[in-house]
């Protein structure tokens, strides 16, 4: 947090390589090969994880951000227990009990 602070505060710029070492980045690769990085990177959130769980965890990030952590904490068990109801945990439940691969 603080780096983040002294770079918005002094405008430096920074290298990718230190924006990764910094943890400001998950990864860094060649120009070149980006869109194939970012093409794989997609097909495995979408071949792990259901369209539905990717949308939920995408809001519960994006919420939490503004809350005091026991509304934060509050908000993500909220939105578990409601994913839980889902036919899409009962699926992904069904396949990890009976050893089966699941493709979403």
């Amino acid at each position: 947090e603080a780096i983040s602070k002294e770079l918005l505060l002094t405008g430096k710029l920074i290298t990718a390589a230190m924006a990764q070492e910094w943890g400001m980045v998950n990864r860094v690769v060649e120009k070149s090969a980006l869109e194939t990085e970012v093409n794989l990177f997609a097909q495995q959130l979408v071949a792990n994880t259901s369209a539905q769980s990717l949308t939920r965890t995408k809001r519960m990030i994006a919420e939490v951000q503004h809350l005091k952590l026991e509304e934060a904490l509050d908000f993500a068990a909220h939105q578990n227990a409601e994913a839980r109801t889902t036919e899409d945990y009962k699926k992904g439940i069904d396949a990890f009990l009976n050893k089966e691969e699941l493709t979403w």
